[in-house]
């Protein structure tokens, strides 16, 4: 699944998450949201455990 499509879920599933807070990531990601920004975060971590890998841009499970 790919990143925007996760967004797109965790918001369909999650919507009291998802508020339109600015990411306060030192300017690095200017109109990123915050919770997209923590997504981002769970992702590569995951990815560094070894519990998802992401091809051809699209991320799944292992």
């Amino acid at each position: 699944m790919a990143t925007r499509a996760l967004y797109a879920r965790m918001k369909e599933l999650h919507p009291n998450l998802c508020d339109n807070e600015e990411c306060q990531c030192g300017g690095q990601h200017p109109g990123q949201l915050e919770w997209q920004h923590q997504m981002r975060w769970a992702q590569q971590d995951l990815r560094q455990q070894k519990c998802v890998g992401n091809a051809s841009g699209k991320w799944f499970a292992k």
